[in-house]
């Protein structure tokens, strides 16, 4: 657990970081914030992001993408407890961004924990914000791959794992949106919403649409994926069809002349070529048809 200690104008805010599964530190916070200790498994289950107003405190949950892989971003839990002078932040996961952003603090003149509390999530926010730096060049390069006829099956795989995670993550955002509202309107004591910032609402909702606009690309790149295969599909079949029509004529005359029937005058090789002239002619009205 990482603690830093505030002061200004007389008044100490103490700030805790700890991961989840800090049980020494998870007990400690409880102590010092006075929280009911049958809460304890609340505060470090998986949940949506949410505010709740204790009499002792407040938690406010958010999920925030705090890692990114080349093809991948991942999501990050993130439980404040928050009172007139201290504040408790609680990680689903490790995260370098996170611990950046609690960093900032040490170099930052606040007042009161509210203001802590909206640098901490305005960093982590913008954090997330540059995660994404690159993402949309990455996606127009795999969309022209795409269209110059690349159908690799496993990249398919990873883009469509890609939009599963994306479209989650626009539900989860959206949640943090209404959490910032909620804050906003003022209905959590021991959050002031004039320092607080009215930019958190703007900053919410630019991160939900920057992923709203990623998760569009990756969906475009899907479905020019699909009508790639679509359109090699229908050629094929048109193949198989155009090669069916032309041996459908010598099929039925090997048929018929291939029974022990007596048909003088007849040659083998005429045979033949009547069958080539029938094929031909059945090629090109395919080909006519086409």
């Amino acid at each position: 657990m990482d603690t830093i200690r505030l002061g200004l104008d007389g008044k100490t805010i103490t700030c805790h970081l700890l991961n989840k599964k800090d049980e020494t530190g998870i007990n400690h916070v409880i102590k010092e914030l006075r929280v009911d200790p049958s809460q304890k498994d609340h505060l470090i289950e998986k949940q949506r992001s949410n505010v709740i107003d204790y009499n002792n405190y407040a938690k406010i949950t958010m999920i925030y993408p705090t890692h990114k892989t080349e093809e991948m971003v991942t999501m990050t839990q993130i439980t404040f407890l928050i009172t007139h002078n201290k504040l408790a932040v609680i990680t689903s996961q490790d995260s370098e961004i996170i611990t950046n952003s609690f960093n900032e603090l040490k170099n930052t003149k606040v007042k009161n924990s509210t203001q802590a509390l909206a640098k901490v999530i305005n960093s982590i926010r913008e954090e997330s914000i540059h995660l994404f730096d690159g993402f949309e060049e990455y996606l127009n390069k795999k969309n022209k791959e795409i269209n110059k006829g690349n159908l690799d099956q496993k990249e398919n795989h990873k883009m469509r794992d890609l939009y599963g995670v994306f479209y989650s993550m626009i539900l989860t955002l959206k949640g943090n949106t209404e959490v910032i509202a909620e804050v906003l309107e003022n209905k959590i004591k021991f959050v002031k919403p004039a320092e607080f910032g009215e930019q958190q609402d703007d900053r919410s909702r630019y991160l939900l649409d920057l992923v709203q606009v990623l998760t569009e690309l990756i969906k475009n790149n899907l479905d020019s994926y699909d009508s790639r295969i679509t359109a090699r599909l229908n050629k094929q079949i048109y193949t198989l069809t155009i090669l069916g029509a032309v041996l459908i004529v010598p099929t039925i005359l090997s048929g018929y002349f291939g029974m022990n029937v007596n048909l003088p005058g007849i040659e083998f090789w005429e045979i033949v070529a009547v069958s080539a002239v029938l094929s031909l002619i059945a090629y090109l009205i395919m080909r006519k048809m086409k």
